[in-house]
């Protein structure tokens, strides 16, 4: 028999996500075009069982570092100095042991949260954790106490070592090494702040006697705990129809306003390049979305060399931020949005300073007293990073072109320039959008 899906479908394939994806994000660059749809559904890893079919509706995040106790240079024979030389194995096995208690269960409390919520607990009471054939027997009395199995993997964070090295495992030796080191992962559920997994963990090996054991954050290996409410019924539809329409509406950037006037009952707002004025009652806004927007620069010099890597002259960083705020009406038809370093705060009168931070702030003092009905929303600084992998931070690279220092040497130069204009745009479009369509309500 023959029939129809009834929706159109494009199969994407890739086969090296073990090792990054490299290429993946450029392809679907490329091709965005072809796979623009209203709903993403990717397949990772097994089912919970493989005779039931399933769904996730998020993911846990992930966080990869090294903890690493390198006390001097090269081993020392162990008969000679054997009782005498700290050994950074042992004392790194020490420091492990700190991180949970012999089963499992994580003692660093930051990072884990301050409960199951119970709509999450709901969702997995029936669910059974098997992975069918092949798959691993369960530890039953591993990890946090009082949780069920599903609980355990989908709704709690773990702590692994990946692995432990010190001395020569292949070649020991009758020496006391110099140097051991351990690669560890977070597995973290949302509800906890990934940024203050290592500065917690710092404090907590400082606390228990281990300042001599450094922590290195890995530049990969990261991405964020995704999860849709589980309590809304096809949440997860109804959410990729939101993204799906945001996206669209959010190709072109909110205008921004140079000046308002603040009236007893109205708004007024000027733009840039326009002798028109806007009037806008203060009972008609409904949204206010606050957020802070960086541009970061990075220029590296370099020589070309024969060698494998080429020779680096000089690198510099410089990173600015601006506070903006975008907002929205009862109107369908977008916002405004106010930057704090373009925007002309003569509206304040005597409640204005010399300083655009102290201007901005109390600019939205007034917004909120005058616009009580209106929704404050600041929730895009905390949620930055976890956008990232569904919309990405603008990024560009320049290169500087060749440059003569002298005869027979030469250097290029390039700059790379990342911000989040239009991730915030995307997301402040999208609270707007919720707003009129909320997810728990049918469409």
């Amino acid at each position: 028999m023959r029939g129809r899906l009834g929706f159109n479908s494009v199969f994407l394939i890739e086969t090296g996500e073990e090792i990054g994806s490299p290429g993946l994000r450029e392809v679907c660059r490329m091709y965005q075009d072809r796979l623009r749809a209203d709903v993403l559904i990717a397949s990772d890893g097994p089912r919970l069982a493989p005779e039931r079919p399933t769904i996730f509706l998020g993911a846990r995040g992930a966080m990869n570092f090294d903890l690493i106790v390198d006390l001097r240079e090269g081993g020392h024979h162990s008969g000679n100095w054997g009782g005498l030389l700290a050994n950074p194995g042992i004392i790194l096995a020490h420091a492990l042991a700190t991180i949970t208690n012999e089963k499992g269960a994580i003692r660093v409390r930051d990072w884990v949260p301050a409960h199951l919520p119970n709509s999450v607990r709901a969702a997995l009471a029936d669910l059974t954790v098997e992975g069918g054939e092949g798959a691993p027997e369960i530890d039953p009395d591993w990890g946090e106490p009082g949780l069920s199995p599903a609980e355990k993997v989908f709704g709690w964070c773990s702590f692994e070592v990946l692995a432990f090295t010190t001395g020569n495992p292949e070649n020991p030796v009758n020496a006391i090494p110099p140097r051991a080191n351990a690669t560890c992962q977070i597995r973290f559920v949302v509800g906890v702040d990934p940024e203050n997994f290592l500065p917690a963990l710092r404090r907590h090996l400082d606390a228990h006697g281990f300042p001599m054991v450094t922590i290195e954050r890995w530049a990969k290996a990261y991405f964020p705990a995704t999860r849709l409410d589980p309590e809304s019924q096809a949440a997860w539809a109804r959410f990729a129809h939101a993204l799906a329409r945001t996206d669209r509406v959010s190709e072109c950037m909110a205008a921004c306003e140079r000046a308002l006037e603040l009236g007893e009952t109205e708004v007024v707002a000027y733009r840039f390049a326009s002798a028109e004025a806007e009037r806008v009652s203060w009972s008609e806004i409904t949204l206010v979305e606050a957020a802070r927007l960086f541009v970061r620069q990075v220029e590296i010099r370099e020589r070309k060399s024969r060698r494998a890597e080429n020779e680096i002259l000089d690198a510099s960083e410089t990173t600015t931020d601006e506070a903006v705020m975008d907002l929205y009406t009862e109107r369908p038809d977008g916002g405004w949005r106010i930057a704090a370093n373009s925007f002309d705060f003569s509206c304040l009168q005597r409640r204005k300073t010399l300083l655009a931070a102290e201007n901005f702030s109390t600019l939205i003092s007034i917004i909120r007293e005058r616009a009580p009905q209106a929704e404050f929303d600041d929730s895009y600084n905390t949620l930055r990073q976890a956008l990232e992998p569904v919309w990405p931070s603008y990024q560009k690279t320049e290169t500087r072109g060749w440059r003569r220092d002298r005869p027979g040497k030469y250097s290029t130069g390039e700059v790379t320039t990342n911000n989040n204009e239009s991730q915030f745009t995307r997301y402040s479009r999208l609270q707007h959008y919720l707003k009129f369509h909320p997810l728990d309500q049918p469409r």
